[in-house]
């Protein structure tokens, strides 16, 4: 009975050092989808030109992003009452999906959602799509450097831990 402790504590060790690497990996990957959103976002501003409420809605409906919930929820909330910043602002905060690296990239990109012409929303999204560049650069460096420290320390835990079972 001893030994099937040991393995259980050792495996929970182990376990979490590989899902906190996991969690690394998904943030790269949400960084990846989010950069290509911004790229999708801008072709559709520039040559199908439609208003915000319409845009957001179809990349809301796009299957490659539809990990995130932020455009669509911010097409819904779009009201006469409610201005387009204060809308995607709520949506970004609200949707999971987002990683912490991109949050604050995403909300300043907000600001000008609706309140300037076509040129300052695309340099807009430009400039959000950098700023969402440099952190997936951050990112992918976190969960090469990280990733493999988490996955040590949870396996020499686990093995410590299996050593002071004994």
């Amino acid at each position: 009975m001893k030994w099937w402790g040991m393995i259980c504590v050792m495996l929970c060790c182990a376990g979490t050092g590989i899902l906190a690497a996991g969690k690394l990996r998904r943030d790269v990957q949400a960084l990846e989808a989010l950069c290509a959103w911004m790229t999708a976002a801008s072709a559709m501003m520039r040559y199908e030109c439609p208003d915000c409420r319409e845009w957001l809605l179809r990349m809301g409906d796009e299957p490659q992003f539809a990990g995130f919930t932020f455009a669509g929820e911010t097409a819904r909330m779009l009201s006469p009452l409610c201005p387009p910043s204060e809308c995607w602002a709520c949506a970004v905060s609200a949707d999971a999906a987002i990683p912490d690296a991109a949050r604050e990239s995403l909300l300043h990109l907000g600001a000008s959602l609706g309140s300037t012409d076509l040129e300052g929303q695309l340099a807009a999204l430009s400039l959000c799509r950098e700023r969402l560049e440099t952190a997936l650069v951050q990112a992918r460096e976190n969960a090469r450097v990280r990733g493999k420290l988490y996955r040590a320390l949870g396996l020499l835990t686990g093995a410590m831990a299996g050593v002071m079972i004994l």
